[in-house]
């Protein structure tokens, strides 16, 4: 229904993003200027929020994907830092045998970012992002 953030330091930021149906209203609020307004009209209803460095918004996104149903599924997301509308595609890639465990794989894709998500049942334990060499391990 509403999502908000805010940034410290040499320049404070902050945004408050409200939900309704399949729109999205930011506004975004910089120290010393006025405050912008801006909306996105997505697909479908379910927006899921991916926002820079919260990597445990991706467990949710793993909630979402239908795992009996199986393939690619497409969702639309929003970055909201970025004010960065799209869509991402999400396929399990089986079990994989990961240090001894068996874990669920999702392949996570969007133009710009692959990260593959690791779930032992339905906590997301391991995220890893190929492309910039970098894994996070949950504990």
């Amino acid at each position: 229904m509403r999502y908000e953030w805010s940034t410290q330091g040499a320049k404070k930021a902050a945004a408050t993003i409200t939900f309704s149906g399949s729109t999205a209203t930011i506004e975004l609020r910089l120290e010393g200027a006025r405050p912008f307004t801006q909306q996105f009209t997505f697909n479908s209803p379910q927006i899921v929020v991916l926002d820079n460095n919260l990597y445990h918004q991706y467990a949710v996104l793993a909630r979402l994907y239908d795992w009996e149903k199986k393939g690619p599924q497409t969702f639309s997301v929003l970055v909201p830092q970025e004010l960065t509308p799209g869509t991402v595609t999400v396929e399990s890639l089986g079990s994989q045998d990961v240090g001894g465990k068996k874990l669920d794989e999702l392949s996570v894709k969007t133009e710009d970012l692959e990260v593959d998500l690791y779930l032992e049942g339905q906590r997301l334990v391991r995220i890893v992002a190929p492309g910039s060499n970098a894994e996070i391990l949950r504990e």
